[in-house]
């Protein structure tokens, strides 16, 4: 309820030189309908009944069916068809270039139309950042989750220089340049995997050699954690007795990755039941 009252506070405001109708447009899905391929034998079930599904939920979404400013449309339009080099952009940035590619859109309004849009989950907004690509998230939680990160430090240190056998591979996921670190360094960031892989615990100094992360700046990083932070797949831990590979965590920041939890009955580890009460508040 709360964010559909913010949805309509955002498209409240008219449009300079609008005259309200005829500036806006309705929020449907394309021809009614969404697109599903079944890559199983049988007989098409499956898909007819995920098709039907999909777009029931879709007409549920706040303001389908109703109108929104066309500028809206405009903005989202060229959001997606921009390439944007980086996860995260400063908002001012992003501003500035969609500003420059909608014909009579004001600063404000592309402000007003990113907030619309995260709101609805096509665009993130975190501070004064924008993910306009949220999907690229995936690429940076693909390392906190890998089923086996000691493994894929091994895979790769036995590699050395050469290549992986498949594009892509898992291994690569972890810490792809592990191989090329200098023995102390790959012992500091084995100890912070260790860590992540048996006690859920993130570190700070691990982010600059996870891959995706390792690409991005401080500033960058911090807006990302913040995202995780958000949606509750990391939460603050405190860092004071914490090994980094190099001693306690007193001047690093350190995150219990809440999105590695062990879902299966019984198969939580002592320390993981423990934490997860204080956090869950039980």
């Amino acid at each position: 309820a709360q964010i559909e009252k913010r949805l309509r506070v955002v498209t409240a405001e008219p449009e300079a030189g609008s005259d309200g109708a005829a500036q806006a447009v309705s929020m449907e899905l394309a021809d009614g309908k969404v697109h599903c391929v079944e890559s199983v034998s049988g007989d098409g079930g499956t898909a007819v009944a995920l098709r039907e599904a999909l777009v029931k939920c879709a007409r549920a979404l706040p303001f389908m069916g109703q109108n929104i400013p066309k500028g809206f449309s405009a903005v989202k339009d060229a959001c997606v068809a921009h390439t944007w080099d980086r996860v995260a952009v400063r908002m001012d940035e992003a501003v500035e270039v969609l500003v420059g590619k909608c014909e009579g859109q004001t600063a404000v309004r592309v402000r007003g139309a990113l907030e619309f849009w995260s709101l609805l989950g096509f665009v993130l907004v975190h501070d004064d950042w924008l993910l306009p690509r949220p999907t690229a998230m995936i690429d940076l939680v693909r390392p906190l989750v890998h089923h086996d990160l000691l493994a894929a430090l091994k895979q790769t240190l036995s590699r050395g220089a050469r290549p992986a056998a498949t594009p892509d591979s898992s291994a690569d996921w972890v810490v792809p340049n592990f191989a090329a670190l200098a023995r102390g360094e790959q012992e500091r960031v084995r100890v912070m995997v260790a860590q992540l892989e048996h006690d859920k615990l993130l570190c700070e100094g691990l982010l600059p050699h996870l891959r995706g992360w390792k690409d991005a700046t401080e500033a960058e990083r911090d807006a990302l954690l913040g995202v995780l932070v958000q949606f509750g797949l990391l939460v603050s831990h405190d860092a004071g007795d914490v090994d980094g590979g190099g001693g306690k965590q007193k001047d690093k920041r350190v995150w219990l990755c809440t999105c590695r939890m062990d879902s299966q009955k019984g198969a939580a580890t002592s320390y993981d039941k423990k934490q997860w009460q204080k956090f869950a508040g039980a």
